[in-house]
């Protein structure tokens, strides 16, 4: 191998001293500050990234902050719309009981009436029917003729009249 024979080393190492002298002035000169311009331009891009996303989460936490604020709002008014609304049910279905109510009082007055008119006769019908009933009863079982006058005046008698 020809890098190893000793005789040669002296051209190498002055080779080798010639290439990476031009090699660093090159990097130096030319590469390096267009990596160095391009590592700049994305530390600024990243920091400006990170002020913006910085400021943007400030935003949406104001955001989210009004939100949660006008939501509370809105639930608020809700439960105030529900307690009115139930509240005006109570007092409507109040106010219909107490309709109801009076017509079926009504109801109930004018049926006892209707009743009450309705008893006198049948109660007057009862004490006729009674008090042939007793003569027939004293007619069949004791064979005694009994006349409606006395009919009547023993069924006042025995305290069986309405």
């Amino acid at each position: 191998m020809p890098q190893l024979e000793f005789h040669t080393f002296p051209s190498q190492i002055f080779w080798l001293l010639v290439v990476f002298v031009a090699l660093y002035f090159v990097m130096a000169r030319l590469a390096l500050p267009k990596i160095g311009t391009v590592l700049e331009s994305r530390r600024r891009k990243i920091d400006d990234d990170l002020e913006r996303a910085s400021a943007q989460r400030e935003e949406a936490a104001a955001l989210l902050a009004a939100y949660e604020k006008a939501l509370a709002k809105a639930h608020a008014e809700a439960k105030s719309i529900h307690a009115q609304a139930h509240q005006a049910m109570a007092d409507m279905i109040a106010r219909r009981q107490a309709e109801v109510g009076a017509r079926i009082a009504d109801e109930i007055r004018a049926a006892e009436q209707r009743i009450h008119a309705a008893k006198q006769p049948a109660m007057a019908e009862l004490e006729e029917v009674s008090a042939e009933l007793v003569q027939a009863v004293a007619d069949r079982i004791a064979k005694v003729k009994v006349t409606m006058t006395d009919a009547r005046a023993a069924l006042k008698a025995s305290g069986r009249e309405g």
